[in-house]
């Protein structure tokens, strides 16, 4: 059957069973790292399953995949070694984060040249809906969660097992995470997948208008499971970039259709943001945002003990940093307070803290170059007005990049791989459409579609 196998009477292409498979175990991966004790027995069983990923990837791009690599893809391998330079976990013996690094990035440039996007983009779905489900009943009946909290998270300290439990208390959804940033980060995920099938249904139609369907009442159903989180930042940084996409991709038309959009879109986020602060269950969460907390928290918990320290040990060794992960050791040694922090909830601070100059450079450059090539590309297809699945998964891409990017000046979504594997798959659609040969395909696609377009009218 050369390159496909046949199961239940349908035929699959067999790098498409490779790449899926690596997606889902991503995936799967990054939503249930909270559960690694009770669901693979810690670190050990995980690691085999990564080494997995790892190795069907590379068999897959060996097979089937280009074997050419593009200078991203290349620089991003390179940054790997950069998480190596005196890498703080492998000295003290620990392996996990740098398999994890392994993942994150390398494996994304083996299957970029394949298709695994739209799998993607479902398993993120169904993951984040699995886990909203699950957080919204644990918030009708919070005793399950209470009374289970040791069993799910065994390796909770102290402190991080108290805040547990004050955050389950006021009513936040938490859900089978052991912070709820984490499952605000889920939330994210499906919300920006929702609004991208949503802009792009609107697009496929030629109407401009986004209709109430599934993928409508699914972005309302993930936005407000975002506030229910109680995360700020989260929040905040979802809704713009469901702002900024809606600036970027959805600006067809004329000046006047435009116009007529933008109020209609205005209005309804007002009238819906209206009925969702005086529903009780949301007020915790934008009392947070009217509270003196942020000052307290932004200038007490971030700035003095975390920013202040790090940028200490920028001075000392400004161009290549003290290595990777390296913060959390050292930073007892530069907090005067009692609290002990890993990361710096800065993610450039961090850079600069861990890898210097150097390192920064080369890291926040690939993320800005691969950003900026997303919105070239989308700009690019919204001249044309052709609707190819490309610009799906070009909206989503461009849409978590933004969130990542945004997310990283208050958390630490590059050292969570619940954000940096989609992040960095992300980036492998980025290189899959928007390289020369990627363009020289989607351009030809385009083209016919245009065509089509004009024939039918």
């Amino acid at each position: 059957m050369g390159n496909k196998v046949q199961a239940n009477g349908i035929k699959v292409k067999k790098s498409e069973l490779l790449v899926g498979t690596v997606v889902f175990l991503m995936m799967l991966i990054a939503f249930t790292v909270p559960l690694r004790s009770l669901l693979y027995g810690g670190y050990s069983r995980l690691a085999l399953i990564l080494l997995f990923v790892f190795a069907v990837s590379f068999v897959a791009y060996i097979t089937y995949g280009s074997r050419k690599l593009n200078a991203p893809q290349i620089l991003w391998m390179i940054v790997f070694l950069i998480t190596l330079r005196n890498n703080a976990n492998l000295a003290s013996g620990s392996t996990a984060s740098t398999l994890y690094c392994i993942i994150a990035f390398f494996v994304p440039s083996f299957i970029c040249k394949m298709k695994f996007e739209e799998k993607m983009l479902e398993f993120i779905m169904w993951f984040s809906m699995v886990h909203a489900i699950i957080g919204l009943f644990l918030m009708v009946f919070p005793g399950l969660l209470i009374n289970n909290v040791d069993r799910l998270f065994p390796n909770l300290i102290f402190s991080q097992r108290s805040f547990l439990l004050a955050t389950i208390s006021r009513g936040y959804l938490v859900g089978l995470t052991a912070h709820y940033s984490t499952s605000g980060m889920y939330m994210a995920a499906g919300f920006i997948v929702s609004f991208s099938f949503s802009f792009y249904q609107a697009m496929k139609k030629n109407t401009g208008i986004v209709k109430m369907n599934r993928e409508f009442w699914l972005t309302v159903f993930f936005w407000v499971c975002l506030i229910l989180t109680g995360k700020r930042a989260h929040l905040l940084f979802g809704t713009l970039v469901f702002c900024a996409n809606y600036v970027l991709v959805y600006n067809r038309g004329s000046f006047k259709t435009r116009s007529q959009r933008t109020f209609i879109f205005i209005l309804m986020f007002s009238l819906l943001l209206v009925i969702v602060i005086n529903v009780p269950a949301f007020q915790g969460t934008f009392s947070r945002f009217m509270s003196g907390e942020i000052t307290e928290e932004l200038y007490i918990g971030r700035v003095n003990s975390k920013w202040v320290p790090a940028m200490q040990m920028f001075k000392e060794s400004p161009l290549f940093g003290k290595g990777w992960l390296q913060f959390g050791r050292l930073h007892p040694t530069y907090n005067s307070g009692d609290e002990i922090y890993r990361n710096v909830h800065n993610i450039y601070i961090q850079l600069l803290c861990e890898t210097g100059i150097v390192g920064t450079v080369v890291i926040v450059g690939l993320m800005v170059y691969t950003i900026s090539i997303t919105i070239r590309r989308i700009l690019v297809i919204n001249k044309t007005r052709a609707t190819n699945p490309e610009l799906l998964f070009l909206i989503f891409s461009f849409a978590y990049q933004m969130f990542f990017l945004l997310y990283g000046l208050t958390g630490n979504p590059l050292y969570d791989i619940q954000t940096l594997f989609p992040y960095m798959l992300c980036c492998g659609i980025a290189y899959k459409y928007c390289t020369k040969k990627g363009i020289r395909r989607t351009n030809q696609l385009l083209e016919r579609n245009v065509k089509r377009q004009k024939t039918s009218v």
